[in-house]
């Protein structure tokens, strides 16, 4: 599986050792086959105009260099309920990249970095891990691996008030929201093992309001 973290996610003997995996996934499933119980006809399916729910792999930022801030426009332009990036550093393959050797990280509406959802330790002296902290830790009660960065957790915020600006916080990516959304990155070294690509992963869950195309 080699040495990339991402890639080989299962630790073995040594520094990104190929290891064996054996075992069984058993998958529990309930379904709806359409069969009421007030007659035998089976009710047609029609998800042409439902909305989907679709988990897409973000396009990379690479290369990833070090002492430079680095940015990615999100690619993928809908409704988004959860953005997770993953800082690949390419210095060690048990980890993604050490919470020391991340200096600085935001997310903003534009491709250029003048206005900020969040901004850690660029143009500023906020600590990023006080992002783990507050972000993090006290909203779902523990940590992530060093190098996961959750941008958008909208279902980890309830909607109590309809008004409070702490509500549900999905990131809007259709016209009239934010398209040009570009996550930024700053790390002090790149590329200490050999082999593994120095990256940054972005992951999606995100509302389709197309529904489900069917080609």
């Amino acid at each position: 599986m080699g040495v990339d973290p991402l890639m080989n996610p299962v630790a073995g003997s040594g520094t990104g050792a190929a290891v064996g995996v054996t075992g069984t996934v058993n998958v529990d499933m309930i379904y709806l086959d359409g069969t009421t119980m007030d007659n035998p006809n089976t009710l047609e399916l029609m998800w042409e105009n439902e909305p989907t729910l679709q988990y897409i792999w973000d396009t990379a930022l690479t290369p990833f260099s070090a002492n430079i801030i680095q940015r990615q426009t999100i690619s993928t332009k809908l409704e988004h309920y959860y953005v997770v990036s993953l800082v690949i550093d390419g210095n060690q393959s048990s980890q993604f990249a050490a919470l020391s050797n991340l200096t600085g990280f935001e997310l903003g509406p534009d491709q250029v970095g003048q206005q900020t959802f969040v901004n850690w330790n660029i143009s500023n002296n906020i600590s990023i891990y006080d992002f783990f902290d507050r972000q993090v830790r006290r909203v779902i009660g523990q940590d992530f691996d060093e190098g996961v960065i959750p941008w958008v957790m909208a279902p980890a915020r309830g909607v109590i008030d309809a008004s409070a600006r702490n509500g549900s916080q999905t990131l809007n990516m259709y016209p009239g929201g934010f398209p040009a959304a570009t996550h930024a990155y700053q790390v002090a070294s790149v590329g200490g093992v050999a082999n593994i690509t120095p990256r940054v992963e972005t992951f999606l869950l995100s509302l389709n309001r197309a529904g489900l195309k069917v080609s």
